[in-house]
């Protein structure tokens, strides 16, 4: 009996060793599974070393030379790591998904003149360059108020569409007159149709 027991016991300290031995490995290899390719977007801080491990590494620490890595241009890049005396090799991709952002204006003109789309818009912001055009270019000869799309587009393609309003009228900007003139009649300030 004593020795049945004493084989239950043994058996039971068997099985708790190899148990606690296997989550070890598992845990260390799981730490050692290096991920092809980490995803980065652009603008975000390059991650530390242990990120391109499926499970976090504490001990990995980069080879590669990653001040040479601006993460605000999208691209890939070969990485090496080293954990536990291995080296590693994986790929680091920043992408740009995030289209640009900015703050619209309206715009008042006077007949004659005329402005860019970039003059609608103000606090741009982009972790890459950024075009600002007209979806479609107002007609800067009409007299009206007229809605006006703005695009502006990264260089990774993102776009965002922007709508505000283009006023022209045909009043002058300024007249001259005689402080003895007397009473002044309105259509002296309006800018008349063969007036540039």
């Amino acid at each position: 009996m004593k020795l049945r027991f004493a084989r239950y016991i043994i058996v039971f300290v068997l099985i708790v060793a190899v148990s606690f031995a296997a989550g070890i490995a598992i845990s260390r290899i799981s730490a050692m599974n290096i991920m092809d390719k980490l995803v980065l977007e652009a603008g975000e801080e390059l991650p530390p070393a242990g990120s391109f491990f499926e499970s976090y590494n504490s001990k990995a620490v980069y080879v590669t030379d990653m001040s040479g890595i601006d993460s605000n241009k999208p691209g890939t890049y070969d990485i090496e790591i080293i954990s536990e005396r291995r080296n590693y090799k994986s790929i680091l991709e920043i992408r740009d998904t995030t289209p640009p952002k900015a703050d619209v204006r309206e715009i008042d003109l006077y007949t004659g003149e005329s402005v860019s789309a970039d003059q609608f818009v103000y606090n741009v912001t982009d972790v890459t360059d950024v075009t600002i055009e007209y979806k479609e270019e107002p007609d800067f000869s009409k007299i009206n108020i007229q809605n006006v799309i703005i695009v502006l587009k990264d260089t990774s393609g993102n776009t965002t569409e922007y709508e505000t309003t283009l006023r022209i009228s045909r009043v002058k900007k300024a007249i001259q007159v005689e402080a003895s003139d007397g009473t002044l009649d309105a259509v002296e300030f309006l800018k008349q149709p063969d007036e540039k």
